[in-house]
C-alpha cells in the first residue's frame, strides 16, 4: 500500500482540486460500504473491542470527508511583511502543495 502510494503520489499532485476532492470522496464511500469489513479488521490486528474499531473507522470516514472538502480550498495566503522598518512595504506569499503520502 506503502509502495503504491508513492507511485500515485505524482499523478495526484498534477490532478485539479476538484478531481482530488472525487477520489477522496470515492474512499469515503468505499470505507462507508465495508464499514464492518473494516472494524472487524482492526479488532483481529489491533486486538481493539469492536465499539472502538467502529470509532476508529467512523472517524477515518470524518477525517477523509473533510480532506474532500478541504482539497478544493488550497489556496494561499499572503501576510505583511512589515516587522520592522527594514521591510517596510514587503508581502509574503504562499502557496500550498500536495506533499505526497502521509503516515500518522
Amino acid at each position: 500500500a506503502i509502495a503504491a502510494a508513492h507511485k500515485a503520489a505524482p499523478a495526484m499532485a498534477k490532478l485539479p482540486s476538484y478531481k482530488r476532492k472525487a477520489v477522496l470522496e470515492h474512499v469515503v464511500e468505499q470505507v462507508k460500504a465495508r464499514f464492518d469489513e473494516f472494524a472487524h479488521a482492526l479488532c483481529i490486528e489491533a486486538g481493539k473491542p469492536i465499539k472502538d474499531a467502529r470509532g476508529e473507522v467512523t472517524r477515518l470516514i470524518d477525517t477523509f470527508a473533510l480532506a474532500a472538502e478541504e482539497s478544493t480550498r488550497i489556496y494561499g495566503e499572503w501576510a505583511p511583511m512589515d516587522i520592522s522598518a527594514r521591510n517596510d512595504g514587503y508581502q509574503a506569499i504562499t502557496r500550498k502543495f500536495p506533499i505526497g503520502p502521509v503516515s500518522m
